[in-house]
């Protein structure tokens, strides 16, 4: 247990790599792992461990074995909650950037940007908008000051028109950066083998439906490269867009010209909802499109800036949030998968918390490392503190590394469609 545990001695517990109710995997600083308070041994003594062999024992102990995570795929309704950490670390050619780095790559010029003035230089933007030593780094505060100086401004005049040069440099490196899937050496084997995985399951329960706060379009590749047709808002005509009606759609197979008695879900369906906007989704002619990307600033995408609640509220976003409020409460026993995500946004906290709540509803939260009740954020401190009423479990693991790992299911015929699924 993450220092929560007055049996855990912190000072030598290098690493939590497995949390829950009925399982606590440690990884200690002398290279000793322990499970459950008892040390893994080779006869009397401790078996050494490195990082990598720590995290490839935790998953052989509690990726077959332990029922959080052979349960994921067995719920009648599976909801993927992804964060950056889906597009992180993906040990392949290309893949995406943190925040940190995301604030690095918009300073990486010694010069100001295209139609900035030297004058208008990096200094001169922290002193406009009082950006201290202190507050360096943080691409979401820099954001939220600039806008919050634009809006001070009655005339535009040079120096809103610089602020707004800023903001809009800032944003087409964003963007930029998000482009990492359009890559033509991007490998979405990853996300694909995620998928397969997560989507094959009993055609009587709901279908997987993924939320990402992502802007790439890393799950839209491993979609093709596994052959899964995702219904994601957008009608199927060509230049479609946006239609919030059309998650309330199915695929089904007719059999001649007549639907038969019972519905005969096709398999390889998932639904998939980008909170945030997507760097393909373009505002033009009062529709929301997807189209190629390109230097036009129409894109349709939340910014991360401290009004990202506020922009929630307006279209597509507020039908894309209800929806996964919607599922959060659908009172149907339910997973919540939830990886890489930084539990730093307070209105999606706050809908987890509530689901959190409900017996019949568990939850899985995978990231690098476990969070601490001293390290951890306010979200992140109220779930380990749930962990012990048994329905959460803290996986310590990258993305990929825990796709690659992720149990297939076991399987029996189903005679209505030929596929195999378990009991």
């Amino acid at each position: 247990m993450p220092d929560n545990a007055e049996s855990v001695n912190t000072n030598e517990v290098s690493e939590c790599l497995y949390f829950s109710a009925c399982k606590n995997v440690e990884f200690l600083s002398d290279g000793s792992l322990r499970i459950n308070g008892e040390f893994v041994k080779e006869g009397d003594n401790k078996t050494n461990f490195n990082e990598d062999s720590a995290r490839t024992y935790m998953r052989g102990e509690c990726y077959t074995k332990e029922s959080h995570i052979q349960n994921i795929t067995k719920a009648d309704n599976l909801l993927i909650f992804t964060g950056a950490g889906s597009s992180l670390f993906l040990k392949t050619p290309q893949s995406g950037k943190s925040m940190n780095e995301l604030y690095k790559s918009v300073f990486a010029e010694n010069t100001p940007p295209i139609g900035i003035t030297n004058d208008k230089n990096k200094d001169w933007l922290f002193s406009q908008i009082k950006f201290s030593e202190s507050d360096k780094e943080d691409l979401e505060l820099l954001i939220s000051r600039i806008e919050i100086s634009l809006a001070y401004y009655t005339n535009k005049d040079e120096e809103y028109n610089a602020l707004l040069a800023w903001r809009k440099h800032i944003l087409q490196i964003i963007k930029a950066e998000c482009s990492f899937s359009e890559k033509i050496d991007f490998d979405a084997s990853v996300h694909a083998n995620f998928m397969s995985k997560t989507i094959t399951r009993k055609l009587s329960y709901n279908r997987t439906k993924i939320f990402t706060l992502n802007y790439d379009t890393a799950f839209e590749k491993g979609a093709k490269n596994a052959e899964i047709v995702l219904i994601d808002g957008f009608n199927f005509s060509d230049g479609s867009f946006f239609d919030n009606n059309c998650f309330d759609y199915d695929i089904v197979k007719r059999k001649g010209s007549r639907i038969s008695d019972e519905d005969n879900f096709l398999p390889n369906i998932a639904y998939l909802y980008k909170l945030h906007g997507s760097i393909n989704w373009h505002a033009r002619n009062d529709k929301i499109i997807k189209a190629e990307i390109d230097d036009r600033d129409d894109f349709v995408m939340i910014m991360p800036s401290e009004n990202k609640y506020e922009q929630s509220y307006k279209t597509p976003y507020f039908d894309l949030m209800a929806r996964f409020q919607a599922e959060l409460r659908k009172p149907l026993p339910s997973t919540l998968l939830i990886i890489g995500y930084s539990f730093r946004d307070e209105h999606i906290n706050s809908m987890i918390m509530e689901a959190v709540n409900r017996s019949n509803f568990n939850v899985v939260i995978v990231s690098p490392t476990i969070p601490t009740k001293t390290n951890g954020n306010k979200m992140q401190k109220k779930l380990l503190a749930a962990v012990p009423q048994g329905n959460i479990a803290f996986v310590g693991d990258y993305f990929a590394d825990f796709a690659k790992n992720f149990p297939i299911q076991k399987v029996y015929e189903n005679s209505n469609d030929g596929r195999k699924y378990e009991r």
